[in-house]
């Protein structure tokens, strides 16, 4: 639920840029932490994907209730992206604990979309700041893919 509180903070913050909204890689990251946290004890793929969209959906419910009159135009997107964000990436996360190619998987999934939304936010950042930290998230995500898999 900080997730949400935190979210709905950045995004409509006065100096925020107008494509913050489109970053979504800690809501995916949360999904994927979820998922790897929940299934680390008995290994079920199940177990993860169903903590993804646990944890997103009462990130999209506080993240509605602050939005207040602008919820209805994210209404139709955002339970959406819990329901299908939170099982890829909940049950990507608790492959991490599966078996060796499960690890690769949990690994290539995170590293991905940080890289990609990296990649593809760099059409749209508008300074040379933002620019640079959209690079440094692609930087991280293949880091941490590369951490991961070990």
């Amino acid at each position: 639920m900080a997730l949400g509180v935190v979210s709905h903070a950045v995004d409509t913050a006065s100096a925020s840029p107008p494509w913050i909204g489109l970053v979504l890689s800690p809501w995916l990251a949360a999904a994927w932490l979820a998922g790897a946290w929940v299934a680390r004890r008995d290994e079920a793929l199940a177990w993860g994907a169903a903590a993804g969209p646990v944890l997103l959906s009462s990130t999209v419910v506080v993240y509605l209730a602050l939005a207040g009159a602008d919820a209805l135009a994210l209404l139709p997107r955002l339970p959406l992206l819990a329901v299908a964000a939170g099982l890829g990436f909940g049950a990507a996360g608790a492959g991490l604990h599966h078996s060796s190619r499960g690890r690769l998987v949990a690994a290539a999934a995170l590293g991905a979309a940080m890289v990609i939304e990296g990649l593809l936010l760099q059409l749209v950042a508008e300074t040379l700041l933002e620019r640079a930290l959209l690079g440094v998230e692609v930087a991280v995500g293949v880091l941490l893919a590369a951490w991961i898999a070990g």
